[in-house]
């Protein structure tokens, strides 16, 4: 409870003084936490009898004692100074007992040397990734990318072309649809890759001509299946970190699957657009029974009355009606 001052006035005592300033401090501990930065513990503040002992002013006995012997833990700018806090550390994993570690399926010395150092790259970026991706969209000369994409970049996982595209073009309709979309969202990638993973430039290059091959030698209407055939391989490479995208040979059964004409993604696609124009075959036109104007040679309805099957008039005009 406070004391009163020569005024009258009502102030707080050294201890509530203390416990709130505790509360407030402790509040921002936790606000820092949840949003994941990294704190700091900063000097112990000294006690009163400590600051008494150095010539400081006197302090009171009672709220010593109140206090106790052992001083409170003092929380400041969203640091903590209690020993028993620092003492309390998560116990970290064995990584010598990691079975990825111990039963390694490939020998050290099969790796190929870039993929070595892209793996330490990695695993570089993700002890502060948060920070790492900080750093890097303040870096002068930062390729235009959206901060999504350049997570993904510094993560490993596959960048969305698609996303690229409506990014850097919005008045787009859609998303990539045809080679020239491809293409637009492609070089702005890999000039991503090249910022941010030089190593890669070469790789992006050798793989972004590959692309463009197929859709030289396939007709613009099967663009579709080169498109499906580009997402199949960058999340396999983004899944492998073993693979890079100029690893054709690695890419064999997606070629197949979704780019020939056996494969299992274009049987699929081919056989439910048959049943479905099998369906719709045998239905009859509502808007040719209605009369409403429409385009005859894109319908896949039936154009015959629904009442006698003629081919020669719609429902409104057929002389059944007037019996």
């Amino acid at each position: 409870m406070g004391v009163r001052d020569r005024g009258g006035e009502e102030r707080k005592s050294g201890l509530e003084r203390d416990v709130s300033r505790n509360k407030f401090a402790h509040g921002r501990v936790l606000l820092a936490h949840s949003r994941g930065e990294c704190l700091v513990p900063g000097p112990r503040r000294k006690s009163n009898n400590e600051r008494a002992a150095q010539g400081g002013r006197r302090s009171n006995p009672s709220l010593v004692a109140a206090r106790g012997t052992k001083h409170a833990p003092c929380y400041r700018d969203g640091d903590w100074s209690s020993e028993d806090e620092l003492s309390r550390k998560r116990p970290k994993p064995d990584r010598s007992l990691y079975p990825w570690i111990v039963n390694k399926p490939i020998p050290p010395s099969s790796v190929r040397p870039i993929v070595k150092r892209l793996v330490e790259q990695y695993r570089n970026f993700s002890l502060d990734i948060m920070s790492t991706l900080t750093n890097l969209l303040n870096s002068p000369g930062l390729p235009e990318l959206t901060a999504c994409e350049w997570d993904n970049i510094l993560c490993g996982r596959p960048v969305d072309l698609d996303q690229v595209f409506i990014s850097r073009y919005p008045t787009a309709s859609s998303s990539v649809k045809s080679s020239g979309d491809r293409f637009a969202a492609s070089q702005d990638a890999s000039a991503a890759y090249a910022f941010a993973l030089p190593e890669l430039a070469p790789v992006c290059v050798t793989y972004g001509k590959q692309i463009i091959s197929l859709f030289a030698s396939l007709h613009e209407s099967l663009a579709g299946r080169v498109l499906d055939y580009d997402r199949a391989i960058r999340k396999r490479v983004a899944s492998n970190r073993n693979l890079l995208f100029s690893d054709t040979a690695e890419f064999f059964d997606l070629r197949l699957q979704h780019i020939e004409s056996a494969g299992a993604t274009v049987v699929e696609a081919s056989t439910s657009h048959v049943s479905e124009s099998r369906q719709n075959r045998g239905s009859l036109c509502r808007r040719f029974n209605d009369g409403r104007a429409h385009e005859l040679s894109t319908c896949k309805y039936k154009h015959i009355c629904s009442l006698c099957r003629s081919s020669s008039h719609s429902k409104s005009q057929c002389p059944t009606t007037s019996f």
